[in-house]
């Protein structure tokens, strides 16, 4: 039981990171491709 509730937090707190790290890349992606399309 206690594996199984460890291993859900890990991949909750996996899944957060995940998105916020999504978030923060997608704007500079975004920057990025604007630039090689002008190119």
């Amino acid at each position: 039981m206690d594996l199984l509730l460890i291993a859900a937090g890990f991949s909750l707190i996996g899944i957060g990171v995940l998105v916020a790290f999504a978030r923060h890349v997608d704007p500079l992606s975004g920057r990025f491709t604007g630039r090689l399309r002008k190119r």
